[in-house]
């Protein structure tokens, strides 16, 4: 639970987030809600073996001053699930036997990723628990007589995981009306969550191809061949030989010619066949299982052992270790070894934040939206959530992405977002919602010596460099009418006099040197707010609250690395994941409003004073409100 001893909130907005002023803001919000979802369940309630209903609660301390029920309470108490049941009601069917109501599953696993458990069994454990399981049961409408198991809640998973995102996204909603979320600043992120299975050595695998390939026509040959040359090296004093049967993945020249860059690599091999063949020597045990010719034989293929020495055919016995070809019918496929269980996930790289190298990790890439609410005290909240395989480039799914942030009709003033989102088509997309992108400069290998950007006529940063060759800073922070303004300031009559320089031109001008960098010329380089000014660092610093949502997500909601395969499952985890802690941190936030205003002393305005600030980190932090809200 989160305490906010330091935090400096004026006392008109601590008083509008208490608890008792949110518990009368949320009746007229979950109403309007329940009108939007209408559909009838269609399995009558008596055969159900469980019912949620949403029910006014009562909240109080214990003697240590600590709210009773925790967290999973007040989610009780204030969020009103029974909408759920309308929004699954498409899955299920008037016909079939007795089963739990989806409303009492789903809120199940909401208070199991609330509470911070990591694995389902365990929450099962202690949901059967007659003690610690007593709230869990009395809060979902679940009888001690019929208390769901693991499998009751795989099965919901894959049932309804698909419309997770509809909770999630209904859930934001609410928070949004409440007053949690007004979206004025926002950030996008990624985040890479490893997959329960593991990488078998290949990025670029088809799963409607690749797991089942084209046998090669000289097969049997390849066979014979490998079989004969381990028969060679076969002896008493090397009794057991082995060997692969590869060739050539078959999709490398396809692959090559989709992705240049693998030309310098070796191509990849495919696995067919894993032979070996033991010497008959006494005290040697053969392995058990079928005799080789006898498992090639079904597949079409005839192979021979030539004798060796005095031994005959018969008495070598020939192993097949792993065979990857299969008969389908009277066709031979191979089923390629290289895709791994989870078909959906790929290879991806990321740089650690401990040690700052590049670490691989093979799973999806969660991007999350996040609102900050500075005049909240840098409340974020996740709005918006997508998944995508690991190997993304996430420049290139952010407009998909954001589309399901618009749903919720934020009033955007800035975006913030990292290197990896510097394409065009974002800044265009941003700026057509009169929203300022605040994204940070991928340089793209491009040449940054002293020398090319004096070429080029602008540093790194889009500032414009005078004729004299110096470097010209900016007039005002953002540009205006679509065009920084830079201007020399006489720089070079701060330098020293040097006689054989030749007078400035431009020294009768106030201001010196001006020059003009436009947008439109350079949509990427020159923004709104311009690149290295104390206002650009102050906003660009919003992304700091953003990246504490993974770091939350993976340690809270055990997100880390989920024992889970598919995109199925993996869907609906990180969705209860998001959604448990966007619920967690709303709470903690009541509380912690809650808390403070019982500590204000009467006649002051606020819990704390504000820590010492130079004038320039004052001017910042007003310009910044004025910025997002209109307001000191």
């Amino acid at each position: 639970m989160m305490t906010r001893h330091r935090l400096s909130l004026p006392v008109s907005v601590v008083k509008q987030y208490t608890l008792d002023v949110i518990r009368r803001k949320m009746l007229p919000i979950q109403l309007q809600i329940a009108g939007q979802h209408t559909t009838p369940f269609p399995k009558d309630r008596s055969r159900l073996k469980s019912f949620y209903e949403y029910r006014p609660r009562s909240l109080s301390r214990d003697r240590r001053g600590r709210w009773r029920g925790g967290a999973v309470r007040l989610v009780a108490i204030l969020f009103d699930f029974t909408f759920v049941r309308s929004i699954f009601a498409s899955i299920y069917s008037t016909q079939g036997g007795h089963c739990y109501d989806p409303a009492s599953l789903f809120v199940l696993l909401v208070f199991a990723f609330v509470d911070g458990y990591e694995y389902i069994s365990d929450f099962v454990t202690d949901l059967h628990d007659s003690y610690r399981g007593h709230q869990y049961r009395v809060l979902a409408g679940v009888s001690d007589e019929c208390i769901p198991q693991e499998a009751d809640f795989t099965n919901f998973i894959g049932r309804c995981g698909s419309l997770f995102d509809v909770v999630f996204h209904t859930v934001v909603e609410i928070v949004r009306q409440v007053g949690f979320i007004s979206g004025r600043a926002l950030t996008t992120d990624g985040m890479l969550v490893s997959t329960w299975s593991r990488y078998r050595g290949c990025n670029y695998f088809d799963p409607a191809i690749c797991p089942l390939l084209a046998v090669p026509e000289t097969l049997a040959s390849l066979v014979q061949s490998r079989i004969d040359k381990l028969a060679s090296d076969l002896s008493a004093q090397t009794p057991i030989q082995g060997g692969y049967v590869q060739i050539e993945c078959p999709r490398w020249q396809e692959l090559v010619a989709a992705h240049p860059y693998l030309r310098a690599k070796k191509p990849k091999k495919v696995l067919l066949l894993h032979l070996r063949l033991y010497y008959p020597l006494r005290g040697l045990p053969r392995p058990d299982g079928p005799d080789g010719r006898e498992v090639l034989r079904r597949l079409g293929l005839e192979v021979e052992l030539a004798p060796i020495g005095l031994l005959r055919e018969e008495d070598i016995f020939l192993q097949v270790v792993h065979c990857h070809v299969v008969r389908q019918g009277d066709d031979l496929h191979i089923a390629c070894p290289r895709v791994p269980t989870d078909i959906q996930a790929r290879l991806g790289v990321h740089v650690s934040p401990r040690t700052g190298e590049k670490e691989y990790i093979f799973g999806r890439d969660v991007v999350t939206t996040s609102s900050v609410e500075v005049r909240l005290g840098g409340l974020t909240l996740p709005v918006g959530l997508s998944l995508y395989p690991a190997n993304v480039n996430e420049g290139t799914v952010f407009i998909e992405h954001d589309e399901q942030v618009e749903q919720h009709e934020l009033s955007e003033r800035v975006h913030v977002l990292d290197g990896a989102y510097d394409n065009e088509p974002n800044y265009a997309h941003l700026r057509a919602k009169d929203c300022l992108p605040i994204i940070d400069y991928n340089s793209r290998r491009e040449d940054l010596s002293p020398k090319a950007l004096q070429t080029r006529g602008y540093d790194e940063q889009g500032w414009p460099y005078a004729d004299c060759r110096r470097l010209m800073p900016w007039l005002e922070p953002m540009s205006q009418a679509g065009e920084a303004v830079h201007a020399c300031h006489h720089q070079c009559l701060q330098d020293e006099v040097d006689e054989r320089q030749p007078s400035c031109p431009h020294l009768c001008h106030p201001l010196g040197q001006v020059k003009r960098m436009s947008i439109a010329d350079h949509p990427r380089l020159v923004a709104e707010i311009i690149r290295g000014t104390p206002e650009r660092e102050k906003v660009k610093g919003l992304r700091s609250p953003s990246e504490s949502i993974n770091s939350y997500a993976q340690l809270c909601t055990s997100l880390k690395a989920p024992r889970v395969r598919g995109d199925e499952a993996f869907f609906a985890r990180t969705h209860l994941s998001l959604l448990a802690l966007l619920l967690r941190k709303v709470v903690d936030f009541i509380l912690d409003m809650t808390n403070l205003l019982h500590r204000i002393p009467a006649g002051r305005d606020r819990l704390a004073e504000a820590l010492p600030q130079t004038p320039q980190q004052q001017r910042l932090k007003r310009w910044l409100m004025r910025l997002l809200y209109d307001e000191t």
